[in-house]
């Protein structure tokens, strides 16, 4: 079985590079890079279990699960980078005292889709 979304990020994170999609079609070059589940664990062998127990077997039931990862990780990361500003303009929100921090608060709890700490 070929590594599946969270494993894509595992392997991000570890250093193992993904093919370029730019200059050519991407549905007939290789998505996942990595095709050794070893370096994967725990990741790859909890989508197993969890694919077996939930009845996926078909490439769209599968694909439906990838798109909901892939989803959650583009909202994360846009989460982080939303953080990230904040942290590189944090004089401003310190300045402003307890208002600054609940400025920033919204910030964070807008950027997660979240309602805003009251």
């Amino acid at each position: 079985m070929k590594s599946t979304g969270g494993n894509r990020e595992a392997a991000a994170t570890a250093g193992l590079d993904r093919p370029d999609h730019e200059g050519g079609n991407p549905l007939t070059k290789k998505l996942y890079a990595c095709s050794n589940p070893a370096i994967l664990e725990p990741y790859y062998s909890q989508h197993v279990a969890a694919m077996t127990a939930e009845d996926l077997h078909s490439k769209s039931d599968i694909a439906a699960e990838l798109a909901f990862r892939d989803a959650e990780i583009a909202r994360l990361r846009e989460a982080l980078e939303a953080v990230r500003g904040l942290a590189s303009d944090r004089e401003r929100f310190v300045a402003r005292g307890p208002a600054g921090f609940m400025a920033a608060v919204r910030i964070v709890d807008a950027a997660l889709g979240e309602q805003a700490a009251k």
